[in-house]
């Protein structure tokens, strides 16, 4: 079903319930572009949003439907279908965070931005997730600078038509490569740099958000940076935690920038010097040979 010479930026899998399986994926065409070396093709090829379906009967998979997306689309959160929601995608980029789905129009909304950023540098969502309670679900998004989004979706009487999506500064983290949200309302965030750190989420109200953002329905907007700004809320982030509490911590070396190898130590045994992660949260650490202790259990004792 798929098309020859398209390469897949990313895939993910609909809630359709017990319908057949439909997946979703971002892919663009680079056949014309491959033969044209002035590279005009390149600059003009677009990106598409396609469904295939999988016919559990027949064992087939058959394309149903694409259609264009911006070109720095990059991933993909499904919206949870059936009775909690009404389905598709969330189109998550540089500077726009699109809800899109087969017969639906597009529902587009700029992601806010800081305040001391210029207004022709993009802000680039880089990871999120989605969360499913029983009566509710929400996503959360992070950008390349660390902020974290909540991102909801306001839907008509029957649920199946959204009539906003918006976008609301909820905290700032280290930036991650992967962020996670558990069913005790707990945030793992798999940080690119330094330790991996467990928050407890203690507020999810965005009533004292710095900066919420709503639908835009101003076509002529493009995708790049200078157009988003002159729609997208501004703020200034916070330097404490505001709606997160941290509450423990997986101690990694990622990155290891530099290293030294030497018995500096006089201990009979070489150490290892390591300079690991990045800008504020970089660190030196001495690993030595020998088996780690794990903390099993804790109990405070009576008196002092």
């Amino acid at each position: 079903a798929h098309k020859a010479q398209a390469i897949c930026f990313n895939i993910c899998a609909l809630d359709v319930s017990f319908e057949n399986p439909i997946f979703s994926a971002i892919e663009i065409e680079y056949g014309e572009a491959d033969q044209d070396p002035t590279g005009e093709e390149a600059q003009s090829a677009e990106k598409h949003l396609v469904y295939y379906q999988l016919d559990l009967g027949l064992n087939h998979v058959t394309r149903m439907w694409s259609n264009p997306i911006s070109r720095t689309a990059s991933f993909l959160l499904p919206v949870p279908g059936d009775t909690l929601g009404p389905g598709g995608v969330i189109v998550c980029g540089e500077n726009w965070v699109a809800y899109r789905h087969m017969d639906h129009p597009e529902v587009r909304t700029p992601v806010p931005r800081r305040k001391n950023i210029p207004f022709q540098r993009g802000v680039l969502i880089t990871t999120g997730t989605v969360h499913r309670a029983k009566d509710m679900f929400f996503f959360m998004l992070q950008s390349e600078f660390g902020d974290l989004f909540k991102v909801t979706l306001e839907l008509e009487a029957g649920g199946k038509t959204v009539l906003d999506l918006v976008v609301a500064v909820f905290d700032t983290i280290p930036v991650a490569s992967s962020i996670k949200i558990t069913r005790r309302g707990l945030l793992f965030c798999a940080s690119e740099s330094s330790n991996h750190i467990l928050f407890t989420i203690s507020d999810l109200s965005t009533d004292k958000s710095p900066a919420i953002s709503h639908r835009c329905d101003n076509m002529d907007l493009g995708d790049h940076a200078q157009d988003a700004a002159t729609v997208a809320p501004t703020y200034n982030p916070s330097s404490t935690l505001n709606n997160l509490i941290p509450s423990d911590e997986i101690e990694s070396l990622n990155p290891i920038t530099s290293m030294l190898v030497g018995d500096y130590a006089k201990e009979g045994n070489p150490q290892l010097y390591c300079l690991c992660g990045q800008g504020p949260r970089s660190t030196m650490r001495i690993l030595r040979h020998g088996l780690a202790v794990s903390e099993i259990a804790v109990s405070d004792l009576p008196g002092r």
